[in-house]
């Protein structure tokens, strides 16, 4: 039975997973995300990581091949981040970092 004093607990969690995959956690979604570095090498800001939605063209298996060619909603262009960086689809989500400037 669902009780009103649930509803704060499950909002707790809701936010606790929202800020794990904003923190750069790998608490994305292996099936619609990828897990993106964004690096600052040469400007005083940190590194971020977040998690962002795959390419539609990917469907459900997102890896590296697919996104060759793609954009993520924001507008980067992951062939950047796939040439001058790096790509890692051996774990769950798929890793990519993308150089800073």
């Amino acid at each position: 039975m669902f009780h009103l004093r649930s509803i704060p607990l499950l909002m707790a969690f809701s936010l606790g997973a929202a800020l794990g995959c904003a923190d750069g956690e790998a608490d994305c979604d292996p099936q619609t995300e990828i897990l993106v570095l964004y690096g600052s090498d040469t400007t005083d800001q940190e590194d971020t990581t977040r998690c962002e939605a795959a390419p539609a063209s990917c469907g459900d298996a997102p890896d590296c091949e697919c996104l060759r060619g793609q954009k993520l909603a924001n507008g980067l262009n992951l062939d950047f981040c796939l040439d001058e960086g790096e790509c890692d689809d051996s774990d769950d989500v798929v890793y990519v970092v993308c150089p800073g400037g």
